[in-house]
């Protein structure tokens, strides 16, 4: 009875050992699953995560290379806009679409937009500013053609101006000649101080003893005057610029009103002759120094001479 219960007993403990070896195995099969799938989990995530990283590298060096690329196309626009200057305010329409373009492609390369797109506004971006480039280079050849005409206008004038200006020179010079032959001159004024005793004249050089002036002179002889009466007018003048005249003694010389001391009018006839006349001191006040006397008509004057009194 004892062997019978002692083999029942051996026979429990057998499957409870073999339970336990299957519990076991099935338990080391999961965790291996288990380890299985994390490990797939990890290298799968990985794997996601490099090709991310290959793929964010290769997006910047596509957004560098198009950043150049627009950086290239706008430091050659605005070299362009430098080199001609004022041109560019013709064209400033078309400089602000480049300029507002140019922003929009900065904007999609920024936010890593389709590739494709972006070249697209690229190459129309570069179409813009060539089209720009022939178009301000086609205002500069205008611009230099204008210049030229202008600059050969400014030249054919101011040679025009100088072949006047010596026409005119040559015209004034000949108008004065003509103007100065076809004038009076009176030659040798010769002016003499008298004191009057009775009958006789006694020259003096004292100016409180002249009693008056004898006034000589020779009009020339020219054939090109005019033939007739011509009124000549003396004026002398004292050394402090006072005129001597007895009276409101006048006359219009080229517009303006002077006063004359004597006048004389003479019979020319193209020949030379002279002439003489007195001026009476009479009570005009004399001072020392020198006394200026002129022959005038009313539209030039004949000649001049002087006289020194003490």
């Amino acid at each position: 009875m004892n062997d019978v219960n002692n083999q029942n007993m051996d026979s429990a403990n057998t499957q409870k050992s073999s339970n336990k070896k299957t519990g076991y195995i099935i338990i080391i099969i999961l965790l291996l699953i288990t380890n299985g799938i994390f490990i797939y989990l990890y290298f799968s995530s990985y794997n996601k995560f490099e090709t991310a990283i290959v793929e964010n590298q290769k997006n910047m060096q596509i957004s560098l290379e198009l950043k150049n690329e627009l950086d290239s196309i706008m430091t050659e626009y605005n070299n362009i806009k430098e080199e001609y200057g004022s041109l560019n305010i013709k064209l400033i329409n078309q400089d602000s679409i480049i300029q507002q373009q140019a922003k929009e492609i900065e904007k999609l390369i920024a936010s890593q937009a389709d590739y494709n797109r972006v070249k697209r506004q690229l190459d129309r971006l570069r179409n813009i500013t060539q089209s720009y480039v022939k178009q301000i280079d086609s205002l500069y050849r205008v611009n230099q053609v204008l210049t030229a005409e202008n600059v050969k206008l400014k030249e054919d004038l101011t040679t025009e101006i100088s072949k006047s200006t010596q026409l005119a020179t040559i015209s004034d010079s000949l108008t004065k000649t003509i103007n100065a032959a076809t004038y009076m001159v009176a030659y040798n004024v010769t002016p003499i101080a008298y004191r009057v005793r009775g009958d006789k004249d006694i020259p003096t050089d004292k100016a409180r003893r002249t009693d008056k002036f004898n006034i000589c002179f020779i009009v020339g002889e020219n054939k090109l005057v005019p033939p007739g009466d011509y009124t000549l007018y003396i004026r002398i003048a004292r050394p402090d610029g006072l005129i001597l005249t007895q009276g409101g003694y006048s006359f219009d010389y080229q517009g303006k009103t002077l006063q004359y001391s004597d006048k004389t009018t003479i019979k020319y006839n193209g020949k030379a002759q002279k002439i003489c006349l007195d001026y009476a001191r009479d009570n005009l006040n004399l001072i020392p120094g020198i006394y200026y006397f002129s022959v005038f008509t009313n539209d030039y004057v004949l000649g001049e001479g002087s006289l020194k009194l003490e």
